[in-house]
């Protein structure tokens, strides 16, 4: 069974969608140095400086609200080393939802913007918080479905992280597609990964997510199958649990697959659009050599791409690493044009 693609999402869509756009109400949606100097705004903190990377400027935020006072949520004045720092970082990250809350009003309903719901995706892996191009019902209706995994390897808040997805209308018989947030979500402002400490803990989340699909392939007897009936069996599982799959056939008592985002990252092919895919992101360069070695014991294609600028470390794109192959591009509209095209054909 062939499986719709997974596109992975990141901040670069805003930009595609508002095209050559300096407007400050939107920029927090798509620049994190912009991001980082609001919630310090807000908050009356002195802004960090933007030499460090924005992860970097987040914990030096949080440093100096501990040691210099801020303003809460509520506009509620504390002193300084009033508070633990994780709780001003509870502060801070609801800060974050309401400005891209704010930034995301009155967000386009253009063809460009509706790219994430077309047909031809499977899945959406979104690294963003932000709820912005997803129909207004679907904003509204703060509906954050999950499921259970069952581990004390990770805390809740990762968990969430794995498993809270929203869902839009399916095809090609399938119920419905999800929407997931591997980086946390405005629909749950305590999840939002912004800095060091929560990036440091991705890569064991990630790990945790996979050792569980492992275990179920294993207890369902998919690991003693040849590898080309494995991937066919597996396409299956996750159709059946990701998009509920409307089909006659019964899973005959074995046990459910761990549905998380993992899981469609796992096993669809991947399409990262709007993406830099930098180190801080190791828990998916981690996931994504973990995919590839699945697949080198078949003969299928990798089928994992990125949009890239011809102008972006061009020498190490082409190395194609862990088979991740670039979809070059000398402009963006002209790069997202090629995304769609590639999207349609890893459908068929």
């Amino acid at each position: 069974m062939n499986l719709k693609p997974c596109l992975i999402l990141g901040s670069g869509f805003h930009r595609h969608v508002f095209g050559d756009s300096d407007s400050q109400d939107i920029r927090p949606l798509y620049d994190w140095h912009h991001l980082v100097g609001q919630v310090a705004t807000r908050m009356q903190v002195a802004i960090p400086d933007r030499a460090m990377s924005p992860i970097q400027r987040w914990e030096t935020l949080l440093l100096w609200a501990a040691r210099e006072g801020f303003f809460d949520y509520a506009g509620d004045w504390f002193c300084p080393h009033s508070h633990q720092t994780h709780l001003i970082e509870k502060e801070a990250r609801r800060s974050v939802a309401v400005i891209l809350n704010t930034a995301a009003t009155n967000y386009p309903k253009s063809s460009r913007a509706q790219i994430p719901q077309r047909d031809c995706w499977g899945a959406v892996i979104s690294l963003n918080f932000d709820l912005a191009w997803l129909p207004e019902e679907i904003r509204r209706s703060k509906r954050s479905p999950q499921h259970g995994l069952p581990t004390n390897k990770i805390g809740q808040r990762e968990k969430r992280r794995l498993t809270t997805n929203l869902l839009i209308s399916g095809v090609d018989s399938g119920v419905h597609r999800r929407v997931w947030f591997p980086n946390g979500s405005c629909l749950a402002p305590e999840t939002i990964r912004m800095g060091l400490h929560d990036y440091g803990a991705a890569a064991t989340a990630i790990r945790v997510a996979f050792s569980h699909l492992k275990a179920w392939e294993r207890a369902s007897g998919v690991s003693e199958k040849s590898p080309d009936v494995q991937l066919s069996t597996c396409s299956v599982a996750l159709r059946r649990a990701s998009e509920e799959l409307n089909d006659l056939s019964a899973p005959l008592g074995e046990p459910p697959l761990p549905l998380t985002w993992v899981a469609d990252f796992l096993y669809r092919p991947l399409i990262f659009a709007g993406v830099g895919m930098s180190d801080q992101e190791a828990g998916l360069w981690w996931l994504l050599a973990q995919r590839t070695r699945n697949i080198a014991r078949t003969r299928a294609p990798s089928n994992a791409y990125i949009l890239v600028h011809a102008s972006d470390r061009n020498a190490f794109w082409q190395t194609k690493p862990f088979g991740l192959t670039p979809i070059t591009c000398s402009n963006w509209d002209e790069g997202w044009e090629s995304v769609m095209l590639k999207a349609g054909e890893l459908g068929k």
